[in-house]
Formats: C-alpha cells, sequence, structure tokens
C-alpha cells in the first residue's frame, strides 16, 4: 500500500494492491509545497520551476502495473483552507476498484491554483 496526503494543497492519493498472484508494479509520486520543493517517495529533494508544473502545491502520480488479484487506486483533493463542522469540504473524488487479470496505466495530477483546462490528463482541482 502506498498513502501519499499533501496537507498544504488538500490533495492525496493512494494505491493499493491485496490477493495478488502477480504484481509487476512501476509507481512515482512526487509532491510540491507551495515553496517550490519538490519530493519522491524515496526522500529525494529538487527545487521545482514553475514552468514544469502549476502554481501552489500538490501530488503528481504515475502508475504502470500487471494484475493478477485486487487493486484500489483513489485520490482526493478538499479545501485545506476552510473547515465545516470540524472537516475541511471535498472538492472531488475517485476510487477504483478493480478485480481479476489486467493493466493499470493511469497519470493523476492534483494541483492547488489551478483551474481546468491547465492540466490535460486525470485533472482534478485542488483549492
Amino acid at each position: 500500500m502506498l498513502a501519499v496526503k499533501n496537507y498544504e494543497a488538500g490533495a492525496t492519493f493512494t494505491e493499493e494492491y491485496t490477493d495478488l498472484e502477480h504484481l509487476e508494479r512501476q509507481t512515482s509520486v512526487f509532491t510540491r509545497g507551495t515553496g517550490g520543493t519538490s519530493s519522491s517517495p524515496s526522500g529525494d529533494s529538487s527545487s521545482s520551476s514553475s514552468a514544469d508544473h502549476p502554481s501552489g502545491g500538490g501530488i503528481e502520480a504515475s502508475i504502470n502495473s500487471n494484475v493478477i488479484g485486487e487493486a484500489h487506486i483513489s485520490w482526493q483533493s478538499y479545501d485545506p483552507g476552510t473547515t465545516v463542522h470540524g472537516r475541511h469540504p471535498l472538492i472531488g473524488r475517485s476510487v477504483e476498484d478493480l478485480t481479476g487479470v489486467f493493466s493499470i496505466e493511469k497519470f493523476i495530477e492534483l494541483w492547488s491554483n489551478s483551474s481546468p483546462g491547465e492540466i490535460s490528463v486525470d485533472w482534478l482541482p485542488c483549492s
């Protein structure tokens, strides 16, 4: 299971595989804070330019898997600056549960301070 949350941007991503007979998996996840620093799950850090990514923070995930078993892929965005009854308002959410023999090829970008059309593949806005 891989779970990544960027509190600053209001974005979360989860990838989980269970009951496996076979798994070939290549996943890359990068997060970026509003200060311009990006990092991968391995802890590598580098400076990012605003030309590479929209302004603000976010999560970028690339998944390429061949699976015999079960998979759960989900992501959501919420407004980190607002609370209603002690919770952050949900902006968008996607959940996929798969069972059987299948391949997954996905690219997901969740960025704060972005607008529709700015990102073309699996775009989901964050506040």
